[in-house]
């Protein structure tokens, strides 16, 4: 895996000639993009945890699983018998993992009990030590993305501790606790949840004769890892397990219902477990028209999980701002780009066609007879048109066109028109009411 600075970050360091800034800035896209895709052919993925991990060997259940689905996975795990976040945070093995970093995911188990313990104990025993396990992955490599292994209930609760905190009587209290402490450990740390125990809930409310626990009703059945490696590769990979042929030994049947499990907890509900994480450039670029001058819009850089924005307005010039305001030479026709970057080296890319109006060319006698009255357009010569709607998305390009031209179709709304004669161009804003 490649670690690459912010973007804004490194192109302010190095570049100051706006020319060669946004030649150098496409190209870096396009290498990053490249060394994106070649770092993904193969998926590194450490586990950390306990014996819930070690039973079955999930890491490599997983694995075989992504490689009958094409994906090429490698996989390493250090899953001492009742392993706490607290001892891994001292031990030598983990540390010593962590510390060869390359890792595209790293996941992390807590011990089985404590995440379903009172509030107050999960924050004073598990939370810190969750932050101080996901600090360490990202100081030694700042694109690897934590991944939090939500656990599953007891089969018929925690009877050890169910005197003391009534939840832990039942699998489902527990379980519903287990699922608050660990969406509540990946949101706080900005990292992912593979949500095992929803799977596993919906899988034993669904059909209780497969059963997912071996005969210490804690541990997992080889269905219960198979069910979690489902889970795993609907997180991390977010494509469904549906129709993979590898069943780790189970029958067709069994493994079809476990993968339908995964799939349905993980892929109906992504933005539970995974769409925090991301970042977000939104699928539209927001502005406004300054009311003094024409020229000079107000952008609105409102962005998901960002850690850095770069904008590109179509006119050789760029800003590293969230909300920034700018003023273009000339009327015309402007792709704006924004590119927003994650905390975790993620990009998301969002563009518009802007078209911008001088105020001057409004008080000017229309050309090519121009006339727009009851929702038609003439003009007096052939000429190329196109049309945008209030949002910038481009929704009619016709060539040579002869008018009139018929726009009772479109909604009510702000449109601008373009129109072109191959010499001259004009551009006005309809409102259709």
């Amino acid at each position: 895996m490649i670690v690459v600075k912010s973007i804004c970050t490194w192109f302010k360091m190095n570049f100051k000639n706006k020319t060669k800034m946004k030649k150098i800035f496409l190209l870096f896209l396009l290498q990053f993009s490249f060394l994106l895709s070649k770092s993904q052919d193969t998926v590194r993925v450490l586990f950390l945890g306990n014996s819930y991990t070690f039973v079955n060997d999930l890491p490599n259940t997983f694995r075989m699983l992504g490689n009958a689905a094409g994906k090429v996975i490698e996989v390493d795990s250090n899953t001492p018998g009742g392993y706490t976040f607290a001892q891994h945070v001292t031990n030598g093995t983990s540390l010593g993992k962590i510390a060869l970093g390359n890792w595209d995911y790293v996941v992390l188990q807590e011990q089985s009990q404590m995440p379903s313990f009172p509030p107050f104990q999960v924050q004073s025993d598990v939370y810190p030590y969750a932050k101080k396990l996901d600090s360490l992955i990202h100081v030694t490599d700042s694109c690897t993305k934590t991944v939090f292994f939500m656990t599953w209930g007891r089969k018929y609760g925690d009877a050890s501790n169910c005197g003391n905190y009534s939840p832990l009587c039942t699998f489902e209290g527990m379980q519903m606790r287990l699922r608050s402490s660990y969406l509540e450990m990946a949101q706080s740390n900005y990292s992912m949840v593979a949500p095992v125990g929803m799977a596993w809930r919906s899988s034993w409310l669904s059909d209780s004769t497969i059963n997912l626990w071996s005969s210490d009703f804690s541990h997992p059945s080889l269905e219960g890892t198979y069910l979690a490696a489902c889970t795993f590769f609907s997180t991390i990979f977010r494509q469904s397990t549906l129709g993979i042929n590898y069943t780790a030994g189970l029958n067709s049947n069994s493994a079809l219902f476990l993968q339908q499990m995964a799939d349905s907890t993980v892929l109906d509900s992504l933005s539970n477990w995974i769409s925090y994480f991301d970042p977000s450039a939104d699928t539209l670029i927001g502005y406004d028209l300054d009311s003094s001058d024409a020229m000079t819009i107000h952008f609105n850089g409102i962005t998901t999980n960002t850690h850095a924005v770069f904008w590109d307005f179509g006119d050789e010039t760029f800003s590293y701002e969230l909300n920034p305001s700018h003023t273009f030479p000339n009327p015309g026709i402007f792709e704006i780009t924004k590119v927003v970057q994650s905390p975790y080296c993620g990009t998301d890319t969002v563009k518009m066609f802007l078209p911008i109006e001088n105020v001057g060319i409004q008080k000017t006698r229309l050309p090519f007879g121009f006339v727009f009255s009851d929702r038609s357009l003439t003009w007096n010569e052939s000429a190329d048109v196109e049309i945008w709607n209030g949002v910038g998305e481009r929704i009619l390009v016709v060539s040579k066109q002869t008018s009139p031209l018929d726009l009772s179709n479109l909604p009510i709304g702000l449109y601008t028109i373009q129109i072109s004669n191959g010499k001259h161009s004009f551009i006005k804003k309809l409102v259709l009411n």
